[in-house]
């Protein structure tokens, strides 16, 4: 399928790599999208499962503008509000002022950032945001969800393997591809732990 809008997916040491491996390899194989994955410094990364992985570029050599998805994955590095993960805010606060989405399943780094401070959002439980992230001031914006749509902002929770795709296709129209929505209904009925049931998968960065 000939490619026309681009998906960038940030990696980092630690970062939770079966959280986007699903929609990075629906998006890719099914859409004109294509998933890109990029570092801070383009070196290569050890992800949570230990999987050794080469970004093809790295940060200050992405184009903000020839994004039309941006994809972070949840991890303890983004948990613990790692400085060297700092340079990501930049791109991201561009992103949120545009009409495209950027999804995000580490919650407490958009809260620990201030960009929660006016929009509704989800996590992989609520409980554990305050303990995370003691500056999260938004609890009753907080929704029990898979995923919460905000407009240009898609948090996902982390027991949800398909959340990307349902909540970012009517900004792409995905559903309109019938390869999508044949691989997309491969996943979506599958069962999924109850959300307010669902343990962390970070107790070290709780603690």
């Amino acid at each position: 399928m000939e490619k026309r809008r681009n998906c960038y997916v940030l990696v980092y040491k630690g970062y939770a790599d079966w959280q986007p491996a699903l929609s990075m390899y629906g998006l890719h194989q099914c859409t004109d999208l294509a998933v890109t994955i990029f570092s801070i410094d383009s070196g290569p990364v050890s992800s949570a499962a230990n999987l050794s992985i080469t970004p093809y570029t790295f940060l200050d050599a992405l184009h903000p503008e020839s994004i039309d998805l941006l994809i972070l994955p949840g991890g303890i590095a983004l948990q613990q509000h790692d400085p060297a993960l700092h340079g990501i805010l930049q791109l991201l606060q561009y992103m949120i002022q545009q009409p495209q989405p950027a999804c995000s399943e580490p919650s407490t780094l958009l809260v620990r950032s201030g960009r929660l401070e006016q929009g509704t959002h989800t996590s992989h439980a609520l409980p554990s945001l305050p303990i995370a992230a003691p500056e999260h001031g938004t609890a009753c914006r907080f929704l029990a969800a898979y995923a919460v749509d905000d407009g240009n902002v898609i948090t996902v929770s982390n027991t949800q393997p398909v959340a990307v795709e349902e909540n970012s296709s009517h900004h792409f129209s995905l559903m309109e591809n019938k390869d999508f929505r044949c691989w997309f209904g491969c996943f979506h009925a599958a069962g999924t732990p109850l959300l307010e049931k669902a343990a962390p998968f970070y107790p070290t960065a709780l603690r």
